[in-house]
């Protein structure tokens, strides 16, 4: 399955001289459709990731996140996108072909 990793993290790793310079309390992640974005909570909520309640809707959000507690007690949120923006006019601007062929 493709994804790409968006904002935050693949700044920190390609703008910053050390990606921990980068603040982010998130990693944001997107996939090429919604049914792969739920094939990749599979995979997460195996590994302990909770998705809270939160509101929904084919017009009001194109993402959903997930989030699980390490051992040390800080919590990790991973964003699963299928659109680029949950801003509607913005949300089909680029298709996820297009985004990956210039990644």
């Amino acid at each position: 399955m493709d994804f790409l990793l968006l904002k935050g993290t693949p700044l920190a790793y390609s703008l910053y001289p050390e990606p921990w310079l980068r603040p982010r309390s998130d990693t944001d992640i997107l996939f090429r459709s919604a049914e792969d974005a739920d094939k990749a909570w599979q995979t997460f909520q195996r590994q302990g990731y909770l998705r809270p309640n939160a509101i929904s809707g084919q017009y009001v959000s194109h993402e959903f996140y997930c989030t699980r507690e390490n051992n040390n007690g800080v919590s990790c949120m991973i964003d699963l996108h299928w659109r680029l923006s949950n801003a509607h006019v913005f949300a089909h601007v680029f298709d996820f072909d297009e985004l990956k062929n210039s990644a």
